[in-house]
């Protein structure tokens, strides 16, 4: 069963010309995801992830964070860092 889709409230111009504008590479690919959904391009997920070349999960963790807290939430992302080994005496 297929989840449904977040409604989007942008508008696919706003998305569009948000999306020209935005350098961080991140962004601008969740905005593209954003943007595929609500123009009607891509209606699922899956459909999404194959454009942008990403993987499902991926997409839908971005239009999840977009269902709970919008733009600002869609395009927040946690920058990983490198794990600290520690000796073990």
């Amino acid at each position: 069963m297929r989840k449904a889709m977040p409604t989007i409230t942008e508008s696919t111009t706003e998305l569009h010309q948000r999306m020209q504008r935005e350098k961080d590479l991140k962004k601008r690919q969740r905005l593209h995801a954003l943007y595929l959904a609500a123009s009607g391009q891509a209606r699922h997920r899956r459909t999404i992830a194959t454009l942008l070349g990403v993987h499902r999960h991926s997409v839908a963790a971005w239009l999840q964070a977009y269902a709970e807290g919008g733009l600002a939430q869609a395009l927040r992302y946690r920058v990983s860092k490198p794990p600290v080994h520690r000796r073990v005496t």
